[in-house]
């Protein structure tokens, strides 16, 4: 029997630089868009982020609703 592949130290180092390079842009995304923190959380991690950018693709935004209240 094959034994279950442990990662390196390395491998997970590359993977926390990695995810701190999608993260920061991902939390700046959602904050120009007016959304929380959350929404940047959903934008960084991988398969969540295609649910977010369908979300982001047909939801008003805040931001949309402080420069045009009446526009529905």
């Amino acid at each position: 029997m094959q034994e279950a592949h442990q990662g390196s130290p390395i491998s997970l180092l590359i993977m926390l630089v990695v995810y701190s390079l999608l993260a920061i842009p991902s939390f700046k995304i959602a904050r120009k868009a007016g959304f929380d923190w959350k929404m940047g959380v959903m934008l960084a991690f991988p398969g969540l982020n295609f649910i977010t950018y369908i979300i982001f693709a047909f939801i008003k935004s805040p931001v949309e609703y402080i420069t045009d209240p009446l526009k529905k």
